[in-house]
C-alpha cells in the first residue's frame, strides 16, 4: 500500500486497546518500552458484544494492575454459580474470599486505558489498521494505521500485538492458522435490568430447562444482566425481530419473570447469532495474538475477560523474558492450559435437551460439598474441569440409576467418557509441544525477545 507517511517507531505496536489490549500496553510501558496502542473506535466507548463477567483469576490479574478496588467499588461479588438443570439446583461456591464481578466494559476498559497511558503508553483511539508493514524476508515490522479523516500512515515496530478480538484484523492480515475450531450451536441474546430488591446481588445463574439455556450475572449499576441462549436453528426465525422474541422467552423463564413484573429492560436487546469458537496459531515473524483473537471458547464458562487479562501479562513476561524462542513457548503453554477446559465450554455449551446424566450430577452435587467446593479450583485453573466429577463416581449415580430402572444416564455417560478421553488426549499433545519449545527455548543463545536493541529504544 503506497502513499503512507512516514511515521514513528515503537517497540511494540497493540492493536486493541480493550482488556486485553490495554493491559498488555500497561504492563510492556511499566517495563521501559515503547508503545503505541491503537483502537478504532471512539474512546471511551462500550463493547456491545461482551457480557463482561470477571472470573476470579481476572480479579487477581486486575489487583496485580491495581485496578482491582476499583473494579470492587463499582460492582457487587458474585460469590457463587447457580447451576440448575430442568429445575434441579446446586450451589456452586468460587471459594473463601473469592468472587467474581461483573463491571460494564466503557468503565472496565477505560481503567485499563488509564493504566496504560500512565505507565507511559501512547493511546491512538479512531485509528484503523489497513495493512502491516512487511520487510524483504516477510517479517512483519509495523503497522499501516488511518485515524479518522486521516491519510494512511505507517507505524515501525518490532513486534505488532494483534488484541482486536475474535474477528482480529491483524489474525487475516498475516495469515494466522484456525485450529480446533467450531461453529457454536447456541445463539445469545442479553439486555439489562433493574434488579428487583429481592433478587440476590451475590449469584450468578446458569439455568438448563429442555433445550432452552438462560444466564443472569448481577452487574454494575444495581442491575441484572439476563441472557437467553436458544439453539441458532430456532434463533434463526428471532431475526425479524429480535427483541420482541428475547422479552417473550424471558416472560417465560418462571425463576426471573415473576420478579421483572411488567418492567422493561434498560436500553436495547442486544444479540449474536452467529458464533465460532477456536485457538489461532499466537505467533510468528514479528508478531502476536492475545485474547479472543488468538483464542474464543465458549461464553457459558464466563472466562473470556480473564484469560485476556493472563495473556497479557505472561506475553508481556515472555517479551520481557531472554530467549529468542520465548513467544513460541508462551504460545505452546497458552494451549497446554486452555485446552480441557475448551473442550469442557463445548460440552456445557451444546445445544442440546438436558439428559438424564445431567439431572443425576447436579443432584450429586447439591448433596455433596466437597464436589462443590471443586467448581472455584476449576474456574482458577488449579483443576481439571472435567474432574468436577470424577468418572466413577458419575459410573456410579448412572449405575444406580439403572438398577432402579432408570437406562437414561448410561448413554450420556459414554458420549462424556469420548469427550473426556478425547480433551484429555488433545492436553498430552499440546503439553509435548509445550515442552519442545521450553527445551528450544533453553538451548538457544540468550538474548531479548525483542530485537537486541529495542528495549532500551524510545520512539524515533
Amino acid at each position: 500500500m503506497g502513499g503512507e507517511a512516514s511515521g514513528r517507531r515503537y517497540d511494540v505496536a497493540v492493536v486493541g486497546a480493550r482488556c486485553a489490549g490495554a493491559a498488555l500496553a500497561r504492563r510492556l510501558a511499566g517495563a521501559g518500552l515503547s508503545v503505541a496502542l491503537l483502537d478504532a473506535a471512539r474512546l471511551p466507548s462500550d463493547q456491545r458484544t461482551s457480557t463482561h463477567l470477571i472470573q476470579p483469576p481476572g480479579i487477581d490479574e486486575l489487583d496485580a494492575l491495581g485496578l482491582g478496588d476499583s473494579v470492587r467499588r463499582a460492582s457487587p461479588a458474585l460469590k457463587e454459580v447457580c447451576l440448575s438443570y430442568d429445575g434441579r439446583e446446586a450451589r456452586l461456591p468460587y471459594g473463601e474470599g473469592r468472587a467474581a464481578r461483573c463491571l460494564r466494559r466503557e468503565t472496565l476498559d477505560v481503567l485499563l486505558q488509564q493504566a496504560a497511558v500512565g505507565a507511559g503508553a501512547e493511546l491512538w483511539p479512531q485509528t484503523k489498521v489497513v495493512d502491516v508493514v512487511r520487510a524483504e524476508n516477510g517479517q512483519v515490522g509495523g503497522v499501516v494505521a488511518r485515524r479518522s479523516g486521516g491519510a494512511g500512515e505507517r507505524l515501525r515496530a518490532d513486534l505488532v500485538v494483534g488484541a482486536d478480538g475474535r474477528d482480529s484484523r491483524i489474525a487475516k492480515l498475516v495469515g494466522a492458522q484456525e485450529y480446533l475450531g467450531y461453529d457454536g450451536t447456541r445463539a445469545a441474546y442479553w439486555a439489562y435490568w433493574r434488579r428487583p430488591s429481592e433478587w440476590s446481588p451475590h449469584e450468578v445463574h446458569n439455568t438448563f430447562a429442555g433445550d432452552d439455556a438462560r444466564v443472569i450475572f448481577p452487574t454494575d449499576r444495581d442491575q441484572l444482566l439476563i441472557a437467553t441462549t436458544p439453539p441458532v436453528d430456532r434463533a434463526r426465525a428471532w431475526r425479524a425481530d429480535h427483541a420482541a422474541a428475547y422479552l417473550a422467552d424471558i416472560r417465560l423463564y418462571e425463576p426471573v419473570s415473576s420478579y421483572l413484573g411488567h418492567d422493561r429492560p434498560v436500553g436495547g436487546v442486544r444479540g449474536v447469532l452467529r458464533t465460532r469458537y477456536f485457538f489461532r496459531r499466537a505467533v510468528g515473524p514479528g508478531w502476536a495474538l492475545i485474547g479472543d483473537a488468538g483464542h474464543h471458547k465458549e461464553f457459558v464458562v464466563g472466562l473470556g475477560i480473564s484469560d485476556a487479562l493472563r495473556d497479557a501479562h505472561a506475553l508481556a513476561d515472555a517479551l520481557i523474558a531472554r530467549g529468542p524462542l520465548a513467544l513460541e513457548r508462551w504460545w505452546r503453554q497458552r494451549d497446554a492450559e486452555r485446552v480441557e477446559m475448551f473442550h469442557w465450554s463445548r460440552d456445557l455449551g451444546r445445544a442440546q435437551t438436558v439428559n438424564a446424566l445431567q439431572r443425576l450430577t447436579v443432584d450429586g452435587l447439591a448433596t455433596s460439598p466437597a464436589l462443590r467446593g471443586r467448581f472455584g479450583e476449576i474456574i482458577d485453573g488449579r483443576r481439571a474441569p472435567y474432574d468436577l466429577v470424577p468418572a466413577t463416581q458419575a459410573a456410579r449415580w448412572a449405575g444406580a440409576a439403572a438398577i432402579r430402572g432408570d437406562l437414561g444416564a448410561l448413554a450420556p455417560l459414554l458420549d462424556t467418557a469420548r469427550h473426556r478421553a478425547g480433551a484429555r488426549g488433545e492436553l498430552r499433545r499440546r503439553r509435548r509441544a509445550a515442552r519442545r519449545a521450553e527445551r528450544w527455548a533453553h538451548a538457544s543463545p540468550p538474548r531479548t525477545a525483542l530485537a537486541p536493541h529495542a528495549m532500551a529504544r524510545g520512539p524515533a
